[in-house]
């Protein structure tokens, strides 16, 4: 069983917003995204620290190894936060994958392994 299929609908945003009782408006804040191998968790601070002017749209991806990324600030509509989220798991993915093929690469003796101090 896939991940995404043990709790929703596969490739769509849920509102996994948690809401108390006696909430009087239900606005989200709260979205999860679910693939049939990660998890993608996105919201907006309410409460931030305070060296940081306002809210921001947050993210995480247990899979990936983010546990609180920046999409942008709250003035970001949802759907742009949303994309802005996609595009940095794509390219975290994407930094991933290129690794794995250096690391290939290196193995099979194509390319010379890079020396610690970078050059």
């Amino acid at each position: 069983m896939s991940l995404g299929q043990q709790y929703r609908k596969e490739y769509e945003w849920h509102d996994t917003t948690s809401y108390s009782q006696g909430d009087k408006e239900r606005k989200p804040s709260c979205w999860t995204y679910y693939t049939t191998h990660m998890r993608i968790v996105m919201w907006i601070s309410r409460y931030w620290k305070k060296e940081q002017e306002e809210p921001k749209w947050s993210w995480s991806c247990q899979e990936i190894d983010v546990d609180e990324g920046v999409a942008g600030p709250s003035t970001l509509s949802e759907e742009d936060a949303k994309l802005a989220v996609l595009n940095k798991v794509s390219l975290a993915i994407s930094l991933m994958l290129n690794d794995i093929v250096r690391m290939s690469e290196v193995e099979k003796g194509k390319v010379k392994k890079p020396s610690p101090d970078g050059e």
